[in-house]
């Protein structure tokens, strides 16, 4: 489809050049613009109601009204449209004031040709585009930053201390609301009691290195204590962010697995010393071994799937054990590592490193720290390693535990981080103008060019106003300037710290300075230029004042390519003197590899005499740094010759930054490993990464967008009271069941959180989904494994004092009757002695499954109660059912254990409404008693 063309509105009263900018507009090929003349500044008004104008080209001279109040006017009619000035001669000043009130550029009235007017028109209207596309960039990052999901803080250097001085969205919420409290307030009063955090920050900012570390940490606002994985960066020039991640719930799983397992070892360990002591028992023996074996299967090979490198050595560090992960990250095979020594881990340049963790063992019984290893080809990588000492139930040592996990990657990412900080410092201080970063009025920060244009240090600097590097007769106008918020240029008398002054040009705009609002002042020393404006006033060459004072680098070269004349904006942009500059070849300032490129498209500008349009290459100024332009080249000709080339530069080294880090900002969300989502206010999915479309199971992206987030859960309705919370508040996060493609259900975390536009208001919702069903899995067989006696496979007794207290409040509440049946085995002990306890122990597993089998499904429940006592809750059960379920498990038991004189006893309760749950349970214990003690007076 044709592109439609940009509306010009001319607003001009005299016919003779209202005329010529039509014809100009007309005939021009290369241009895309229609044109409307109006006569007066009420009709350009009038226009603007009824028509989407994309430039107006205003003569500050009209009928109803005159100089630039006419631009004032127009302005507030339509203030984000551009403006070009056309004027006389005499009426420069005026338009040179509209430039600084705003207006994109102004052209004398007898310079308006058809070159210069179609460049002039197109600049501007791109000028507006890049700074709308800029502006809408940085709106996107700051709602990626608002919502991401870690608790974030930012810690600024304040002496030998530091201040909290903004925090986000994550972090509001892990504090209850209360972090808004603790703003300016300083680290080594939050951490009184945890210095050791405050000395992290400090080593972190003094030595710029990023920090990782686990902390246990209680919090102040909401008094309870957790366990943190904190990441602390150096943030040039004064700060440093610290990202924390709650890993409390993981450090209790781990505590409870580890626990689990050391029982289980402790057990296995029992039962291979009774076999060795008892070897005429063997068909015992094997049956014990073989289960002792199971269950180390399934410890090792859990151990075998782990991701981090596992293995236990004796206390002379000889390798006993190591997994997959630790052979394969070393380029050994699991074989090749038995019986050997950690030395086969490191080299001689290591070793000093080793025997310093070694010595922390030693003394503390444990070490955790990042060490250099080295694997089997030579190659050297980081690694994190976590050891520990492995005592017995004696408390002695016996060996090392240890885990080691590569972290290559995570090196390379924090590399890259410091070096783009660092090239971010270098393009700030290589800056010609003086930048000053003020808030409230007061300087946070300034780049070395004004340490050097001004003389104060940045130490001096800091905290004084920012009025005192003006001279006093201009401080009001900039006062005045600064809390209207004027963004454009305007020339002022700037005060040297020795009391001298200079003219300089000053220019400020608010910003996000570190999470916070600032303003940001570019101020450039324009003595020379002032210099060079004093010698064009006085020459008769109008047409240089324009050329001089372009804010664009301009240039004009012969056919040979040697620069004949060029603008103080050139000069800038190379960082020399024109006096350098003149009679030289321009290529000498382009890169070698683009000097071809850029000979061939000047041949081509020369054969047809097509202008050069928005060429970008290149550039390697005087200092050697590399600024990147783009330019437009048209002929100069005399007699119809082509005698020279002139161009125009725009350095857009800037914008290009820009764009780069908006590309890598948006590959992070593209590639991160994290599932996240944009949906619109309805609900409907605009975005989702890579990491979403395949935790839900689909081919796509483009399957996906488009799709209602109603589609992805179990619960819909859960997800509808979701949607309706956040249109009251800002975030939510918690645990959902969600749906794949192929209808099966994953466990994930989901985080949610409003993203507004620059007014406050909600344009969208982003989500940050976790697979957590593997977590889930894990909790739920930790659960199951508290709650249930190891031998038997019944519950154990812990969980029936649970158990039995919440049937009793149901049974109570639904009125019915429940029954407890307390089972102890007769002789148990006369078999043990006779048989041993390993043969018990197979009796005592048999009953377990006997009375599994007995009784209902799913309604009755078992515990192994004591050591050879059961005990069975019985709900809705009168003693008539009670007692015919003991006489089957009586029976049971008398056939299969006849020839071993082992029996059961048994006795019944029926609880009433007198009875808490010690009497209901003392009460079956009894009648058990006497059901033993009538079979000892029968035998």
């Amino acid at each position: 489809m044709k592109k439609k063309p940009m509306l010009v509105l001319l607003i001009e009263d005299e016919p003779f050049y209202a005329k010529l900018v039509h014809e100009i507009i007309k005939d021009a090929r290369d241009a895309s613009f229609d044109l409307i003349h109006v006569q007066s500044l009420k009709a350009g008004s009038d226009c603007v109601a009824k028509e989407v104008i994309a430039i107006f080209v205003l003569d500050l001279m009209l009928p109803d009204s005159s100089g630039l109040e006419t631009f004032s006017k127009l302005k507030k009619k339509a203030k984000d449209i551009p403006v070009v000035i056309i004027s006389s001669l005499d009426d420069e000043e005026i338009a040179v004031n509209a430039l600084k009130m705003g207006a994109e550029d102004y052209l004398f009235k007898v310079d308006v040709k058809p070159n210069n007017l179609v460049r002039t028109l197109r600049y501007a209207v791109e000028r507006k585009r890049a700074h709308e596309e800029i502006h809408r960039s940085s709106e996107k990052l700051r709602a990626l930053f608002s919502g991401f999901p870690l608790p974030s803080f930012t810690w600024q250097y304040s002496g030998d201390d530091f201040i909290l001085v903004d925090y986000n969205k994550a972090a509001l919420e892990v504090t209850d609301g209360k972090i808004s409290e603790l703003i300016d307030i300083k680290a080594r009063d939050l951490y009184s009691d945890k210095p050791e955090i405050v000395d992290d920050i400090l080593r972190c900012y003094t030595k710029s290195i990023i920090i990782r570390k686990n902390y246990e940490y209680h919090y102040q606002t909401t008094e309870k204590i957790r366990f943190l994985a904190v990441t602390m960066v150096p943030t040039p020039p004064e700060s440093v962010f610290v990202f924390t991640e709650d890993s409390t719930e993981r450090k209790g799983a781990e505590a409870e697995l580890k626990r689990a397992r050391d029982e289980l070892e402790m057990k296995v360990k029992e039962r291979t010393a009774e076999l060795s002591e008892t070897n005429e028992k063997l068909e015992g023996e094997i049956e014990e071994r073989k289960q002792a074996e199971e269950t180390l299967r399934f410890l090792n090979l859990a151990i075998e799937q782990s991701s981090e490198g596992i293995a236990t050595t004796d206390l002379e560090g000889n390798l006993l054990f190591v997994n997959n992960a630790i052979a394969s990250m070393h380029g050994y095979s699991v074989d090749e590592l038995a019986g050997q020594h950690l030395s086969i881990f490191h080299n001689a340049q290591q070793l000093p490193a080793v025997e310093a963790a070694n010595r922390e063992i030693a003394e503390t019984g444990k070490f955790k720290g990042e060490i250099l290893n080295c694997r089997r080809d030579g190659s050297v990588f980081p690694t994190l390693m976590n050891n520990s000492i492995i005592h017995d139930t004696d408390g002695n040592a016996i060996g090392m535990l240890g885990s080691i996990r590569d972290i290559t990657d995570q090196k390379l990412a924090e590399e890259k981080l410091y070096n783009s900080e660092e090239r971010f410092k270098s393009l700030s201080d290589a800056s010609f103008e003086a930048i000053f970063v003020s808030e409230k009025g007061v300087c946070i920060d300034q780049n070395q060019t004004a340490e050097r244009m001004f003389g104060y240090t940045a130490s001096e600097a800091v905290g004084k106003k920012g009025t005192e590097w003006i001279a006093p007769e201009d401080r009001e106008e900039v006062m005045n300037k600064m809390l209207s918020g004027y963004e454009a240029q305007y020339e002022i008398t700037a005060l040297r710290k020795d009391g001298t002054t200079f003219p300089a040009e000053i220019q400020a705009r608010m910003a996000y300075f570190q999470n916070r609002q600032v303003r940001i002042t570019a101020l450039n020393d324009i003595t020379k230029r002032k210099k060079a404006e004093e010698a064009l006033r006085e020459s008769e060459e109008k047409w240089r004042g324009l050329f001089e004072n372009s804010i664009e680098a301009a240039f004009i070269v012969d056919v040979k390519g040697n620069l004949k004349s060029v603008n103080r904006a050139l000069e800038m942009l190379l960082g020399t003197d024109r006096e350098e500059l003149i009679g030289i070849n321009f290529l000498e300032y382009m890169k070698p590899k683009m000097a071809k490129e850029i000979l061939e498209a000047y041949n081509h500008l020369y054969r047809t005499n097509e202008p050069i349009k928005d060429l970008t290459y290149d550039i390697i100024r005087k200092d050697g740094k590399e600024r990147t332009v783009e330019g437009y080249v048209n002929v100069i000709k005399k007699e119809n010759k082509v005698i020279g080339f002139q161009g125009m530069l725009r350095d857009i080294t800037e914008r290009k930054r820009v764009e780069e880090s908006l590309r890598i900002r948006d590959w992070a969300v593209h590639s991160s490993i994290s599932a996240i989502i944009i949906i619109d206010l309805d609900g409907i999915i605009t975005y989702a990464n890579p990491s979403f479309v395949k935790m839900s199971g689909y081919d796509d992206v483009s399957d996906i967008v488009g799709m209602s987030l109603m589609e992805f859960w179990q619960e819909e309705r859960k997800i509808s009271e979701i949607l309706d919370y956040l249109r009251s508040t800002e975030s939510w996060v918690g645990e959902l069941v969600a749906k794949k493609k192929d209808h099966s259900f994953i466990d994930v975390q989901l985080s949610v959180s409003i993203v507004k536009n620059e007014k406050g208001k909600p344009i969208s919702i982003m989500g940050f989904l976790v697979d957590i069903t593997e977590r889930k899995k894990l909790e739920e067989d930790l659960w199951i494994l508290s709650i249930t006696d190891s031998l038997t496979g019944l519950y154990n007794q812990r969980h029936f004092y649970k158990k039995i207290e919440e049937e009793l409040v149901r049974a109570r509440r639904m009125s019915y009757p429940i029954c407890l049946m307390i089972l102890d085995l007769d002789n148990f002990k006369k078999y043990n002695d006779r048989y041993g306890h390993l043969k018990g122990d197979d009796v005592l597993r048999k009953i377990g499954g006997i009375i599994k089998k007995t009784i209902r499904k799913k309604i009755d429940s078992a515990f192994r109660y004591g050591g050879d006592e059961f005990a069975v809750i019985l709900p809705n059960a009168k003693k008539e059912v009670a007692f015919k379920v003991a006489k089957r498990i009586k029976n049971t038991v008398n056939k299969r254990f006849d020839d071993e004189s082992i029996g059961i006893s048994f006795g019944i309760e029926l609880l009433t409404d007198n009875l808490n749950v010690e009497d209901f349970v003392r009460a079956a214990d009894v009648a058990m008693y006497k059901d033993k003690r009538v079979k000892e007076v029968e035998r």
